[in-house]
């Protein structure tokens, strides 16, 4: 159960910095 829950855990917070990275790439080339 922990083992599982640290998964959904890591899995969404990489997923997380994955969406923030490409918004904020697409935002740098948007402004450049």
């Amino acid at each position: 159960m922990t083992d599982l829950t640290y998964f959904i855990v890591s899995a969404g917070s990489l997923i997380a910095i994955a969406v923030a990275g490409m918004l904020s790439i697409e935002t740098l080339f948007y402004v450049y």
